[in-house]
């Protein structure tokens, strides 16, 4: 636990983690608001269940980079400044680091997005002057943590895997924020060279699909918690553990002493 608190001080210690990411959310929801306030004043309509969805859908997108950040930079940095050599003297041996690093990104994530929920339903009443029914909003966060969940635990853990790798935070940043937005579209192009069949398992539960495919399950108007949900949940958790796995021995075999 000691190491997950000391993990937690860095990050708030970083200010494009601690400042710049919730200010930009922060903007970019009261924005969403705000041009949702000027339509409505012209409208009939009112729809408060549709706009907490799309605060929740900005909630999603900034943790998912944010997340991202935390992985990619959680070693580089420590490993190009020298302050993982003292880390290293302490009675910890790098599996429990590694590990420390993980699950404080994760824990921290379903902190985060818990608290940017709850705010964005307050912001919404501020704004619109109207909610959507209380057991929506929670039934909403579930789903939103739960969605953040299983695409962070996936993508944290290839950050880490890249993190340990090379010690360029910017380059590990890059390269996940590729395979995050790109991964798909280039598999659905392969799969079509190929001749891959888009309803097969082996299309659907790509490295480079699941996350999509799990997510499309995940946004629909009603959840079905039926095979296909399980196995793509599965699917990826399994891709999250290899990715882990290989970053946990890479970190554990890498040369510190090499750190300025």
């Amino acid at each position: 636990m000691k190491l997950i608190i000391n993990e937690w001080r860095k990050f708030f210690h970083q200010k494009r983690i601690s400042i710049i990411f919730p200010v930009f959310q922060l903007i970019t929801t009261v924005g969403f608001l705000s041009i949702v306030r000027i339509f409505e004043n012209t409208s009939s309509a009112s729809e408060p269940d549709s706009y907490f969805l799309g605060t929740s859908q900005i909630t999603f997108i900034y943790l998912i980079f944010f997340g991202m950040v935390c992985a990619a930079t959680t070693i580089t940095k420590e490993a190009s400044s020298g302050t993982i050599k003292f880390l290293l003297t302490r009675p910890y041996n790098r599996h429990k680091i590694m590990l420390a690093k993980f699950s404080s990104i994760i824990i921290l994530m379903v902190v985060y997005g818990s608290i940017s929920e709850l705010l964005n339903y307050f912001l919404q009443f501020i704004f619109l002057g109207e909610l959507p029914p209380f057991s929506f909003a929670m039934s909403q966060l579930v789903v939103t943590i739960a969605k953040i969940l299983v695409v962070s635990v996936f993508f944290c853990s290839f950050a880490l895997m890249i993190s340990a790798l090379v010690d360029s935070s910017a380059f590990t940043t890059a390269v996940t924020f590729i395979y995050f937005t790109m991964g798909s579209p280039v598999w659905s192009l392969a799969a079509q060279f190929l001749k891959i069949d888009r309803n097969g398992w082996i299309f659907k539960l790509c490295p480079l699909q699941s996350n999509s495919y799990l997510l499309g399950l995940m946004n629909a108007d009603k959840i079905s918690f039926d095979g296909n949900l399980l196995i793509t949940i599965i699917t990826n958790l399994a891709y999250a553990f290899i990715f882990y796995l290989i970053g946990d021995f890479i970190f554990s075999k890498k040369d510190i002493s090499l750190a300025n």
